[in-house]
């Protein structure tokens, strides 16, 4: 599991590692994260996935994790 700083340092880290070219750009990533999504009530949870760049709202959490309300379909 690759854990990457958050900011723009992090973000340009993921980046190049879903662009690189060769063996490393067919591995699969996963970034699981909570996040103001400027909502009341709660953060937003999503999942984002490469290779594709797919975006999952998985559901809303607490910003200090009190609760989790989870809005993913069950597949």
């Amino acid at each position: 599991m690759a854990v990457f700083p958050t900011g723009q340092a992090g973000s340009g880290t993921r980046r190049h590692r879903g662009g690189r070219p060769g063996k490393h750009r067919r591995r699969p990533l996963a970034w699981l994260a909570m996040e103001d999504d400027g909502q009341p009530g709660g953060a937003a949870v999503t999942l984002r996935l490469w290779p594709g760049d797919h975006h999952i709202a998985l559901g809303r959490a607490g910003f200090h994790g009190q609760w989790v309300e989870w809005h993913a379909d069950s597949r």
